[in-house]
């Protein structure tokens, strides 16, 4: 592991790995707080969705079962009252497992990447350790057992030691995401840079306008996807694909006010469309608003950048005028009138252009950003891995777990980048 040499420093001689894997196997021991941990949704997500509002769905069983194994591998009395939970009632067992995240998507790594996987699960037990020991180490102190005092201290340095280093390993795999991210984005600004690359792409996506597939943003519903061509298109999560459905639930109405005001801006009649919906059919019109991707992110990007924004939103509109005149077109062509075809394929080809050139200009302005926030993060990596830095580190936990109420380790969320959803 990469962080090992920065807490090398606080090892004493004779204790390392033997101590460390007797470290982390005592947390198997804390049945109470992993489940507690595993339990504990945030109060509400990026999305504005509050938990206590969502839809649960059934999980297929073949994840029922993997969720299972994953509980039992986390802590065997967790897997125990979850198995309980399902012969008792099926159906708040079930809900249970849909509200939350966690063991699925450990289900899920477990398939993907055993090695990691189980590194994850040692983290989760690590975190439940500390918060175990923690605990015991207030009480002894409390009660005056000096003596138990210092050893449990003891147990819950090696525990915060390997916390903290769990946390730099994070952090060393989300800004080698983000570098993945900022590599394929500017692969793919570099290719469309190229004159010859620039024009094939604008007579691809003059070839998909010409043959139908186009709407006008109006008659789209709200949560359809724009009709802009994005080559190697980035996902939201760096996968490359398209971001996952969100959750049900209620959007708060702060969001819901924020996408509204977007929808103005994009488009009138959808605007309208959206209030009409809102209030004859609030059901219909939440579920509609929950799939409606783009104009989430646009939301946040609104909020977060409204520079990029506006461009962004002129981006949309040469789009929509590029629909338009595609339609004109091939309206054009059904009527035979051959003459005001090859007017309107020019005018179109022109709004493809400027098109292409505004999505370029905004993956170039999305570049410098990320650029900034890898080189940011990987300085405040580099003072972290340092030996003093990450013993005074170590030292503040230990201060915040034995003298205050403890606050849990500070997780970095997936790469989820907002604005990169916006941009495609």
């Amino acid at each position: 592991m990469t962080w090992f040499p920065a807490i090398r420093p606080a090892l004493a001689a004779g204790m390392l790995a033997t101590v460390l894997l007797a470290s982390a196997v005592s947390a198997v021991a804390a049945p109470s707080s992993v489940p507690a941990a595993i339990d504990a949704p945030p109060s509400i997500d990026r999305a504005g969705v509050t938990p206590a509002d969502r839809t649960p769905v059934p999980m297929p069983e073949e994840l029922v079962q993997a969720c299972l194994e994953v509980a039992g591998d986390i802590d065997p009395s967790l897997a125990e009252a979850l198995r309980d939970l399902q012969q008792t009632d099926r159906r708040s067992f079930q809900e249970k497992l849909a509200r939350n995240r966690h063991l699925s998507m450990l289900a899920q790594l477990r398939a993907r990447d055993r090695s990691a996987y189980e590194l994850k699960i040692l983290e989760i037990q690590t975190d439940a350790a500390v918060t175990r020991l923690a605990g015991e180490a207030r009480a002894a102190g409390r009660d005056g057992r000096e003596r138990e005092t210092r050893q449990l201290e003891q147990q819950l340095r090696w525990q915060v030691i390997l916390q903290k280093g769990f946390q730099i390993r994070e952090r060393e795999e989300y800004l080698c995401r983000l570098e993945e991210l900022v590599l394929r984005l500017q692969n793919e600004v570099e290719h469309l840079r190229v004159p010859g690359n620039f024009e094939t792409e604008v007579d691809h996506r003059l070839d998909e306008l010409l043959v139908g597939s186009d709407q006008p943003p109006s008659s789209r519903p709200a949560d359809a996807e724009p009709p802009v061509h994005r080559v190697m298109p980035i996902a939201a999560n760096g996968s490359g694909r398209a971001p996952a459905p969100l959750p049900g639930g209620q959007l708060s109405e702060d969001r819901i006010e924020q996408c509204l005001a977007v929808a103005r801006d994009l488009d009138a009649q959808l605007a309208a469309d959206l209030h009409r919906l809102r209030d004859t059919h609030r059901e219909a019109f939440d579920r509609r608003l929950r799939r409606s991707h783009r104009l989430l992110a646009l939301a946040r990007l609104k909020e977060r950048d409204p520079t990029l924004y506006d461009l962004k939103l002129l981006e949309l509109n040469v789009d929509a005028e590029a629909s338009r005149l595609a339609r004109e077109v091939r309206e054009a062509e059904a009527g035979e009138r051959s003459a005001a075809v090859a007017g309107l394929i020019d005018q179109l080809r022109g709004q493809v252009i400027i098109q292409l050139g505004l999505s370029i200009r905004a993956r170039e302005d999305h570049l410098a950003r990320m650029r900034e926030l890898v080189r940011r993060l990987g300085e405040k990596l580099d003072e972290e891995r340092e030996p003093a830095n990450f013993e005074r580190a170590v030292d503040e936990r230990m201060a915040e777990l034995l003298n205050a109420r403890p606050q849990a380790p500070r997780r970095l969320e997936p790469v989820s980048d907002d604005t990169g959803a916006a941009l495609r």
